[in-house]
């Protein structure tokens, strides 16, 4: 396909960006988007711009300037979410003519399907788990792109699945252009040089609100910070709760589990938690570290750990039985730690009712049989502060924002609002608190409707929205059917949602980007209003703090990026990416050798396993920190069972049957049964689930409450189950 080189100018006002890839008079000139995407479609380049100033478009003029190049190479477009992915589909065929014909990657397309439509189109949208998958497999290469775009690039970093395919297109393609999308790069020197090194960066280009090329499009924003003070009775339950935590604190850095700080978080004990967790592999005698798929070098498993010396002092702790009681000691007192943080954060930072809320789920889960969790509840702390709380029917924020909203609708009563808080359960209270008639100006009536957006997952009595529901809630927010939306952090990244006068922060987050992503809804058009309420001493104040200061440091960084590691010229072939066509019978005779063949080093890794661990039960560990549980000499031994019956499986097996079976025929499917076991690929479980659209996320919650119930085990990437 061959382009013409004409690249035309529309004088009249207002001025149009026109070229012949480009559908005619759509685009208005921005002198900065222009540029950008000029050096951007020459070398590897990373593009920081505040939200709302355009990163889209200034990839679509690269992807028009690389295709007259190029016109017989394949581009594709990744985003991290579906509804993104979506989005930028329908965005980019309003612009392209229709000559440059586009294709959706989704889990509706076959992996077939989706190397043989490379054959006739020219760009492709796709999450970075489906292009892995394909990539993993081997069905096509990227030798034939000349370029790959990353939205949201920040997202390119430890096993993101962006990282992978970054890597494989630099080894494959032998003139790779890579555009890297972010409204934040990373909060430090070492996260941008990070990125830099993994997209193998060559220039970035970074513009703010200051930057004079872009300050006839940006209109400003007023930030306004609303401090509040907690009433005398959460103050003194917090106190309770900080004591408890502290008790659990000392107990761990006293044997030397944590290293001795001023405070706690949650985060902290969570990554305890991990680190125990992988403790149990690591100190099995028998554990054989493996080569990294995500580097090229053998891991020790030691360099994963949060904190590494907890390997040497359980090494150090002497026979199984001292080292066990040890571990579910340090377990439990973390898990507690973990209750009794968030419990706090709650209380402190959300509402009195998302804290009892909470309460009410551990008292369940009690119910159900877990000790660890009943013996906090009736511990003195947690019943002094439910005493103390009982007055409390409201927390103080509900009321402050109340009062934000009210001045706002005395100002302009068609204003849109969005409020952005942590919590699904603490959106659903705000809905419920806000939505109500209001009176201003003495007399004019203003009806408040709110309505909740949250992600697509649902949870329990939490039924998450589908796409299509998302997709319809923006369109009626934008319609003014409703003027307040209540969002989670579904609503921070990417998707369309419309202009708003104001955003209220219900609570803060630590994260720069996602400051900067909340607050960029507002101020598109006009001048915004971003109002956050900060509850004193608390994690809002932390939080608060930090966020900022990394937005102020990122901006330092990249107003002087001399200290950034870009990569100073990357080699590349005088060649241009050209794509070579497959046959659509070579590509199935490709994807039938390719599962042949994955089938088969599967089944000679089990009989590996198998092997390795009939010797291990010759050997069973004498001074290891866990008990060696399973005895894969007596699995060889047992008769296969060549018949299962489904009716005999008990409801405790499972949490959602339908999910079980299918995870069940998948690994019957694909993997191999040898004596009462089954043995399958977890990322071959994770490539069926893609194609079949079916959940990942529930198959995963599936495996692991089949985990704690003894029914799965896991082993060097391979999933076992273990029938009755």
């Amino acid at each position: 396909m061959a382009f013409s080189h004409t690249l035309e100018v529309v004088n009249s006002p207002p001025q149009f960006y026109n070229h012949p890839l480009l559908k005619e008079n759509l685009i208005e000139w921005r002198e900065y988007q222009v540029t950008i995407a000029e050096i951007a479609s020459k070398q590897n380049t990373l593009v920081v711009l505040p939200t709302a100033l355009g990163k889209t478009i200034i990839a679509l003029f690269t992807i028009a300037h690389i295709l007259q190049r190029a016109p017989d190479s394949k581009i594709f477009i990744l985003a991290p979410t579906r509804p993104l992915v979506m989005q930028h589909f329908q965005s980019f065929q309003s612009f392209l003519v229709p000559q440059i014909k586009c294709c959706l990657f989704s889990s509706n397309l076959s992996p077939i399907k989706r190397a043989y439509v490379l054959n006739d189109h020219q760009i492709f949208f796709s999450t970075p788990q489906i292009l892995q998958n394909d990539l993993k497999s081997e069905l096509y290469s990227l030798d034939g792109v000349s370029q790959i775009i990353f939205d949201e690039t920040h997202k390119a970093q430890k096993r993101y699945a962006y990282t992978f395919v970054a890597r494989t297109y630099l080894e494959q393609c032998a003139h790779p252009i890579i555009l890297g999308l972010t409204a934040s790069p990373g909060k430090d020197l070492f996260k941008i040089n990070q990125l830099c090194e993994t997209l193998q960066i060559e220039r970035i280009i970074f513009r703010d609100s200051d930057s004079a090329d872009v300050q006839e499009y940006t209109h400003g924003i007023n930030s306004i910070i609303h401090k509040i003070e907690l009433p005398d009775e959460i103050t003194k339950a917090k106190l309770i709760l900080d004591t408890a935590i502290r008790k659990i604190r000392d107990f761990l850095v006293e044997r030397e589990v944590l290293p001795p700080r001023r405070y706690t978080s949650k985060f902290q004990f969570i990554q305890l938690i991990q680190d125990l967790k992988k403790l149990e592999i690591l100190l099995d005698p028998h554990y054989i570290p493996h080569e990294s798929v995500e580097s090229s070098h053998t891991s020790t498993g030691e360099e994963e750990l949060n904190y590494p010396h907890l390997l040497e002092l359980f090494q150090q702790e002497g026979t199984s039985e001292i080292v066990m009681k040890q571990t579910s000691t340090i377990f439990s007192k973390a898990i507690n730690g973990i209750y009794l943080e968030h419990l706090k954060e709650i209380l402190t930072t959300q509402d009195v009712r998302l804290f009892r809320t909470y309460l009410q789920k551990l008292r369940n889960r009690a119910q159900t049989g877990n000790y660890r969790i009943k013996q906090l509840l009736n511990s003195k702390y947690i019943k002094g502060v439910i005493q103390i709380l009982q007055p409390i029917q409201i927390s103080p924020k509900i009321k402050e924002l109340q009062q934000i909203i009210y001045q706002e609708y005395s100002t302009d009563t068609k204003a849109k609002i969005i409020i952005f808080t942590q919590y699904r359960e603490m959106g659903q209270y705000l809905v419920e608190n806000l939505s109500r008639n209001i009176t201003v100006d003495s007399s004019n009536i203003i009806s408040i409707k709110a309505q909740r957006f949250v992600g697509q997952a649902s949870r329990e009595n939490d039924k998450g929205l589908s796409q299509k529901d998302q997709n319809a809630l923006i369109k009626d927010f934008s319609l003014g059917k409703f003027n307040i939306l209540v969002a989670t952090s579904v609503a921070e990244e990417g998707l369309d949602i419309p202009n708003v006068n104001a955003v209220i922060f219900y609570d803060a987050v630590p994260s720069e980007i996602r400051l900067i992503q909340r607050r960029g809804r507002t101020g598109r058009h006009q001048i915004g209003r971003c109002y956050f309420l900060v509850t004193s001493n608390t994690l809002d104040e932390i939080y608060h703090h930090v966020s900022h200061r990394r937005e102020m440091k990122m901006s330092e960084l990249l107003k002087s990026p001399e200290a950034i590691n870009t990569v100073k010229s990357l080699h590349r072939s005088k060649s241009l990416p050209s794509h070579k066509i497959q046959p659509l019978e070579m590509i199935q005779n490709r994807y039938k050798q390719l599962k042949d063949s994955k089938q088969q080093k599967t089944k000679e890794k089990i009989e590996e396993l198998i092997k390795q661990n009939e010797s291990n039960h010759l050997n069973q560990r004498a001074n290891s920190g866990f008990e060696y549980v399973s005895s894969f000499s007596q699995l060889i031994t047992e008769k296969k069972e060549k018949e299962i019956s489904r009716n005999k499986i008990t409801q405790k097996q499972f949490q959602v049957k339908w999910i079980f079976d299918w995870i069940i025929n998948t690994m019957e499917t694909l993997g191999t049964q040898v004596g009462n076991r089954l043995y399958c690929s977890l990322d071959d479980l994770h490539q069926a689930a893609i194609e079949e659209n079916f959940s990942i996320l529930k198959m995963d919650k599936e495996i692991e409450f089949g985990m704690k119930m003894k029914h799965f085990s896991s082993k060097n990437s391979m999933i076992i189950y273990k029938f009755l």
